[in-house]
């Protein structure tokens, strides 16, 4: 999944919208969570809008047990609205273990980048009692007024967390560890601008001039970690202070060759948007939705030769090796 803009009316302002990412799953744990002897198995999912439709991205922590050989799903937890349009988000998901529970922990913090009254933020605590998920907590709230954090730190704090936070009491931070918490997940996600003292002027002159300045100079960019997989959506911009440019995945991969140990710790996602991106250099164009909205948000891409036309003889010696190195990780997965 990638993140790039297209257009969704609201009233008299059009806002950006994120496209469609695709299923992905972040990671898997076994631990006895109804202390009954026998392990589960937990697993964070992240369930994209490209294969439900419905517009929303989701990040799901479902419980799983055996079954007459069977892994049978006892139950999930949802954060809804993940990676969403003109938001700065952050994802924790993690187990706390008490002296008498095993407890599943969601917290959602999504910030609305525009408008005050966006922000949301969800926290959900729940237990496997064996046969299901019983939630101790189930929370959302929206807009700016936070008379609520108090609330939602006190009962937290009667489950048997600590939080030791002094920004969000109620949200425990994957650089802040408390005793018996273990962070399975943790993600975030933010717009990031070409130009902030030209978003400065086009915010002064009203909402529209904002949407159309994210619109023209801005991408979300984001990421999920679980520990043992790491899943990145979009690039961001060139960073003015760096050497290389960001809105490439590999600057130099048409200038070097790459090895079998850095192409080895790429992701799915990274490995597959790299060797099209030495197509793209070449004008290529894309038939899959994804491939053609990402490079279609790079400032250097130029798409002029249809799929069925290109010949891969344009490709220079390194992008040729590239390309093969980058098939063969791929293919091995």
């Amino acid at each position: 999944g990638v993140f790039s803009y297209a257009f969704q009316p609201d009233g008299d302002v059009t806002h950006p919208e994120t496209a469609a990412l695709s299923d992905q799953l972040i990671i898997t744990h076994q631990q006895d969570l109804d202390l009954d002897g026998q392990e589960e198995l937990a697993a964070v999912v992240l369930l994209g809008s490209a294969g439900s439709g419905d517009g929303q991205n989701r990040i799901a922590l479902s419980v799983y047990e055996a079954e007459n050989g069977q892994a049978v799903c006892r139950g999930t937890a949802y954060l809804d609205g993940c990676y969403s349009w003109n938001r700065m988000e952050e994802y924790i998901l993690g187990i706390r273990t008490t002296d008498t529970d095993v407890l599943l922990y969601l917290a959602a913090d999504q910030d609305g980048y525009l408008f005050a009254d966006g922000v949301t933020q969800q926290l959900k605590v729940c237990r496997y009692n064996g046969k299901e998920l019983e939630f101790r907590m189930d929370e959302t709230v929206s807009g700016s007024y936070d008379s609520w954090q108090d609330g939602w730190a006190e009962e937290l704090q009667s489950l048997g967390f600590s939080l030791t936070s002094d920004s969000d009491p109620w949200k425990i931070s994957p650089d802040e560890l408390e005793p018996h918490f273990w962070v399975m997940c943790h993600g975030e996600a933010t717009v990031n601008l070409e130009d902030t003292v030209a978003y400065a002027s086009a915010c002064r002159e009203g909402t529209q001039a904002q949407v159309d300045y994210l619109l023209n100079h801005a991408e979300m960019q984001g990421y999920l970690n679980g520990g043992d997989g790491w899943v990145d959506f979009g690039t961001g911009w060139p960073d003015v202070y760096g050497e290389q440019d960001s809105s490439f995945v590999i600057p130099d991969s048409d200038s070097r060759y790459l090895t079998q140990e850095e192409v080895a710790a790429y992701s799915d996602e990274k490995l597959r948007l790299a060797r099209n991106e030495i197509y793209a250099r070449h004008g290529r164009i894309f038939e899959a939705s994804d491939l053609a909205a990402y490079f279609g948000h790079r400032p250097w891409y130029q798409p002029t030769v249809p799929g069925d036309e290109f010949d891969d003889s344009v490709l220079n010696q390194w992008e040729r090796a590239n390309v093969e190195l980058l098939l063969q990780e791929e293919a091995s997965r």
